[in-house]
């Protein structure tokens, strides 16, 4: 190989000549010494050019203890079986974006876990939101059009990652390109953009292309997982339907009028600061949907205000203040009153009635109905007083007050408010001896 598997210079001289030398060769580092060397003493010998223009080196699989497998010690991970538990593209995606080519590494199932559970769950729970809330959703045609600006951000942000993943698999790096493409999955897609873009409806388009996009992007990594996505999403797309397979699909290229520089370097100014605030919160052992009266950050200047409204709404605080001169990145006002106290219970309870709506599988945008009830008079007013926003924040028709009917259960469906059954009702504790009873329906 190359010269025996075309049987040259006897045969097929053309065919040889037209893949001669071969674009790369791929082999374990042991084989620097062999195959790779063989390949060119060969052809040295024949009077050619070297028969490769590039060579990708693999280190050795090791043991957790950082041995070498090997049959004989009986310390190796069998393929096939690891395969069968883990899927084969999650062992791929294991291996390409844990290790530099030309690196031994020791296999670790605790690890192979955490890449099932933290990239390829996380990018199969954006994919499920789309199908259960996208129905209806408009197709996202040109990023021109954009107005809001996390979606500014977050297709600035995604066109990097496709120029930084061409750029490394034409350079023959697959563990650069993939860490990029997992990096963008979990920490911007997922866990920022998506997560602050839940109750937009007009966002839903713009997840669909990202996440057919995506599944061009990772077809080389993960080709199962890629097409599975693909033959998801596509039928909702007239040319894309047609189509049969993401393997048949153009390699996306990178839009740099959407690339936005500044407006990322503020988004990362963003995210700091709110990670710095929420580790304040939690040493303080605050929760994030306790509203707090004001947040000092250590800024010169002010943001734009949607980026302003973005800290506010992060940090759950009324008020930002800036101050250049300060030690920390951020401190926090945690001195509380009780209209922040009640606010705290509105904020706690709405979390609780959206869970609610997802158990029950409603619509992102469906109006349904709640009822509630408590003994505690202090959440009751507190409930009272919020309940318009409430009704807001949880696509709420109606948000009655009155108890559960006498001796029926608390599990879904079973529930009755007058004549009609409850799709979820539950008795919770908002916080500790803070109890209420909760009933949604459509």
């Amino acid at each position: 190989m190359p010269y025996a598997q075309w049987h040259w210079p006897f045969e097929n001289k053309k065919l040889f000549e037209s893949q001669f030398p071969a674009e790369f060769i791929v082999e374990a580092i042991d084989q620097t010494r062999g195959w790779f060397y063989t390949l060119l003493a060969i052809s040295t010998l024949l009077g050619r050019e070297a028969p490769y223009k590039n060579v990708m080196v693999l280190g050795h699989t090791l043991d957790e203890k950082g041995a070498k497998m090997s049959k004989s010690k009986g310390n190796f991970m069998a393929a096939i079986p690891s395969i069968e538990k883990y899927g084969a593209d999650i062992m791929r995606w294991y291996f390409l974006s844990s290790m530099p080519m030309g690196e031994s590494k020791s296999i670790v199932p605790r690890e192979i876990e955490d890449k099932l559970k933290g990239f390829i769950f996380t990018l199969q729970n954006c994919v499920r939101f789309y199908e259960l809330y996208g129905e209806g959703a408009k197709v996202f045609t040109h990023s021109s059009k954009v107005t809001n600006l996390l979606d500014k951000w977050i297709l600035s942000r995604f066109n990097n990652v496709i120029s930084e993943v061409t750029l490394s698999l034409d350079k023959y790096d697959p563990t650069t390109a993939s860490r990029a493409i997992e990096k963008f999955v979990v920490e911007d897609l997922s866990n920022w953009w998506l997560r602050r873009s839940r109750k937009r409806k007009e966002a839903l388009g713009l997840l669909r292309f990202l996440l057919l996009e995506l599944s061009k992007i990772i077809s080389p990594f993960t080709p199962f997982i890629a097409e599975d996505i693909f033959r998801r999403l596509a039928t909702h797309n007239s040319r894309l339907a047609t189509h049969n397979s993401v393997h048949l699909e153009d390699w996306p290229k990178d839009d740099k009028k959407s690339v936005n520089k500044k407006l990322e370097e503020e988004m990362t100014e963003v995210r700091n600061v709110v990670t710095s605030g929420l580790a304040v919160r939690k040493e303080g052992q605050l929760k994030v949907r306790q509203p707090l009266r004001s947040a000092t950050i250590k800024r010169s200047s002010k943001p734009s205000s949607d980026l302003e409204e973005l800290v506010k709404e992060e940090l759950n605080v009324k008020k930002l203040i800036y101050d250049k001169k300060q030690e920390k990145t951020v401190t926090l006002d945690i001195e509380l009153d009780p209209s922040l106290i009640n606010e705290g219970y509105a904020r706690e309870l709405i979390r609780q009635v959206q869970d609610m709506r997802k158990e029950a599988k409603y619509k992102l945008d469906a109006k349904i109905f709640g009822q509630w009830h408590s003994d505690d008079t202090e959440l009751s007013a507190a409930i009272n007083e919020w309940t318009e926003e409430i009704k807001k924040e949880a696509l709420l028709k109606e948000f009655t007050s009155g108890p559960p009917s006498a001796g029926s259960s608390l599990q879904r469906g079973e529930v009755r408010a007058g004549k009609k059954s409850f799709d979820v009702a539950k008795e919770m504790e908002l916080v500790p001896n803070k109890k209420i009873w909760v009933g949604v329906r459509k």
